[in-house]
């Protein structure tokens, strides 16, 4: 089943630690009925900032540099739980390995960890 993370709009003033406990809250749920794959939103960790007149330099603070980073590490963490039983960081390593190669198209739990790596890099 694939559940479509449905959430209301983050605010410019809205912290980032905030809204990733929001999104967690949301693959909590999803997670609980059952869900093996949740679609979130393009703009599920920060605001569409262009609304506002800013600088440069002001809109650099919306752009993640890394992924998962120290913000978003729970979000990624929370999910390789879910569907691998293991951390973020232990799914990443073996992705870059090569380990998931010959079954990510058979596993489902593997192609949605898949398209969170490649959403985040």
């Amino acid at each position: 089943m694939v559940a479509a993370a449905q959430m209301g709009p983050i605010q410019r003033a809205d912290d980032r630690d905030d809204v990733v406990e929001r999104l967690i809250r949301l693959l909590h749920d999803a997670h609980a009925q059952g869900a093996q794959l949740v679609a979130f939103p393009e703009l599920a960790l920060t605001t569409f900032f262009p609304r506002w007149h800013m600088s440069h330099g002001e809109a650099e603070g919306f752009y993640e540099r890394e992924m998962p980073n120290r913000h978003t590490k729970p979000l990624f963490d929370e999910a390789a739980r879910y569907y691998l039983n293991m951390s973020g960081e232990e799914v990443l390593r073996r992705y870059d390995a090569g380990e998931f190669e010959a079954e990510i198209d058979e596993r489902p739990e593997l192609r949605h960890m898949k398209m969170l790596i490649l959403f985040g890099r």
